[in-house]
């Protein structure tokens, strides 16, 4: 039997993300075949039952096919199979590591659909001010948030997180013992 009859038999047998990465390698890497690799990650993708296998196929595109339009496809996927803002944000996050910005801003307005709370929105703009480094995407989510304060409690978990509106922009109360108690900006929100 010769590699490719081997190899087809056991693209034929994979039935975990693992499987199909290390036999797309293969493929890759013993026949030259990166389109059949190519197929047999996205295969595989459909498969996917997390955010987490999203990100795993992504990689593998990255790293197997150096295919960064293919893992892009798989990260916003990925969107699909997160059921709670940190999911949005672990994925968001993974985005960034392979250098997806564009894909994990996606991510990020994804996740802003799926707020309910006013503390939903107040991590994710802290996310997307700290993880992004997005000060206008972050203040427009700071306002979400203050948009859904209807009841004295909302208004307290706002003022609580240390985020006031001065003027036309948000701000971010420094911790005592870090010097100024507030720092003015007028881009975003500054972490605290």
């Amino acid at each position: 039997m010769g590699l490719k009859e081997e190899l087809e038999e056991k693209a034929e047998e994979c039935d975990a993300p693992e499987e199909y990465i290390a036999v797309a390698k293969e493929i890759a890497e013993g026949l030259d075949d990166k389109e059949w690799a190519a197929e047999l990650l996205e295969e595989g993708a459909e498969w996917a039952e997390t955010w987490e296998d999203a990100v795993t196929y992504a990689k593998a595109c990255m790293d197997i096919l150096g295919d960064k339009e293919a893992a892009a496809t798989h990260l916003d996927a990925g969107k699909n199979l997160c059921t709670t803002i940190e999911d949005f944000l672990g994925l968001a996050a993974a985005a960034l590591e392979m250098d997806q910005k564009e894909a994990a801003t996606e991510i990020y307005n994804a996740a802003a659909t799926k707020c309910v709370k006013t503390e939903d929105f107040l991590e994710l703009s802290k996310s997307i001010s700290q993880v992004l480094n997005d000060a206008e995407l972050a203040e427009k989510t700071v306002e979400k948030a203050f948009a859904k304060c209807t009841k004295t409690e909302d208004f307290v978990v706002f003022a609580k997180s240390g985020v006031c509106q001065i003027g036309t922009g948000y701000v971010r109360r420094q911790r005592p013992g870090c010097g100024s108690l507030h720092q003015r900006h007028g881009k975003g929100i500054q972490s605290g």
